[in-house]
């Protein structure tokens, strides 16, 4: 067998082996890969206003905040990766984003809290990441993405939305 066989027949083997089999449906469907990940999320067993009130120093107030950025970070990028179906892709695009930018927010007060020593500046940091992530537009975002599911009639297991965001929200127009 030719080199360029060997390679041909190499290549064709593992796109097989990888799923990259051409037009082949994925083992797993948007609603399935969906759950799949966030059953796979383990928050803390202390949520963060709990931990945080039981924190005693701004190392602490770190330890609290950075497992949650570094969870929902990695819940985003493994969302991302999903293709969902096109009825809900802007909804679970800025969803998407929004969690990144949650991370990053996470990630950024544990480590600005650590600059800081007084219990007033450590406050306002906190106060300022809290307001933030109540804003009424990343709080539509949440919303919107619940509502698109709903609309769509996709039952999935989201550790981030209330189970019933997407009554609370206006109906769709």
């Amino acid at each position: 067998m030719s080199y360029v066989a060997r390679l041909a027949l190499f290549l064709a083997v593992a796109a097989v082996v990888l799923g990259c089999g051409g037009d082949e449906p994925s083992d797993l469907t948007y609603e399935q890969a969906f759950s799949e990940i966030s059953r796979g999320i383990s928050f803390p067993s202390t949520s963060v206003p709990e931990g945080l009130s039981q924190a005693t120093n701004v190392e602490e107030v770190a330890a609290v905040l950075r497992p949650y950025g570094e969870i929902i970070g990695k819940a985003a990028t493994d969302y991302g990766a999903l293709e969902p179906p096109q009825a809900i892709a802007a909804e679970h695009d800025r969803w998407v984003d929004f969690l990144h930018q949650m991370s990053s927010r996470y990630l950024q007060t544990a480590d600005d809290v650590l600059t800081v020593r007084s219990g007033e500046e450590v406050q306002a940091i906190l106060d300022r990441t809290v307001s933030w992530i109540e804003l009424p537009a990343n709080q539509q975002v949440m919303v919107d993405f619940a509502q698109a599911v709903a609309d769509e009639g996709l039952d999935l297991e989201n550790p981030f939305i209330e189970p019933d965001a997407a009554e609370a929200a206006p109906p769709a127009t």
